[in-house]
């Protein structure tokens, strides 16, 4: 699972209901140049991410983000961002085999969400 973010960038995570999680096993990768594509950044080396309270500041950078996911049982999984980020691109390995992409932000039209709500959520189906 990957996630580009653009500009204004305070990132944590939560879910809609219950304790924040951050996944442990999530990386950074900070585009001073806001110049590297998703096809290349999948073969770059990333920086584990230090606290389980990620915050970048307010940056002209693209911070990259990756992480896994695991069904453990649970098909239907929510990513939220609490944040107010300029652009976001996630891109997520779909059941068949391809990768999806979703894009928003807070300077896109609000119907560029996938859940209309006040933070951006991501749901997500995760094979067994």
């Amino acid at each position: 699972m990957f996630f580009s973010l653009l500009a204004g960038a305070q990132l944590s995570a939560a879910p809609l209901r219950g304790a924040s999680m951050v996944p442990a096993d999530l990386e950074y990768l900070e585009d001073a140049g806001q110049s590297i594509p998703f096809e290349r950044v999948q073969d770059l080396r990333f920086t584990p991410v230090p606290s389980a309270k990620p915050s970048f500041g307010y940056s002209s950078s693209v911070y990259w983000l990756r992480f896994s996911l695991e069904s453990e049982g649970q098909k239907e999984v929510w990513i939220e961002l609490v944040s107010l980020i300029d652009s976001i691109e996630m891109y997520a390995a779909s059941p068949s085999g391809g990768i999806v992409r979703l894009s928003t932000g807070r300077m896109q039209p609000l119907g560029t969400r996938p859940v209309a709500h006040r933070n951006f959520v991501f749901p997500l189906t995760l094979e067994e």
